[in-house]
């Protein structure tokens, strides 16, 4: 088994066993929160393909990787940001269990403004659309 499917399989224990305690919401939106930078990343290229009316299976080079390629990172840069903000998400996840539910959606809610803002800025900066 690879690193992906113990994460993944770990992820899903995880909010199942929460759900099981709790009941709540929280206990379902951890994993995705983990896993926000794919999910978004793949999400903002559906939508990104669907507006220009492209198959939203077609490749392109507008995932966050390639435009952080295209703005002067390293391929190894790149990956590190991406672990860093992987990283942040995850740990959003597990502040969000110990935090009341409208708490954890306001902490998250202003996380992803700041990201959205932070790479919104830097594909601007080097005039990237």
């Amino acid at each position: 088994m690879d690193c992906s499917n113990t994460v993944g399989i770990l992820l899903a224990v995880a909010g199942l066993m929460y759900l099981q305690d709790r009941g709540s919401f929280s206990a379902l939106a951890m994993p995705v929160m983990a896993l926000g930078v794919p999910l978004a990343d793949t999400s903002v290229a559906i939508a990104r393909r669907f507006i220009r009316g492209v198959s939203p299976i077609a490749a392109d080079r507008g995932h966050l990787h390639h435009r952080l390629l295209d703005i002067g990172y390293s391929p190894r840069a790149a990956v590190l940001f991406l672990h860093a903000l992987s990283f942040c998400f995850a740990a959003l996840a597990v502040v969000s269990l110990f935090v009341s539910g409208i708490a954890s959606i306001l902490v998250g809610a202003f996380f992803l403004a700041v990201v959205v803002g932070f790479v919104g800025r830097m594909t601007r900066d080097k005039g990237i659309e």
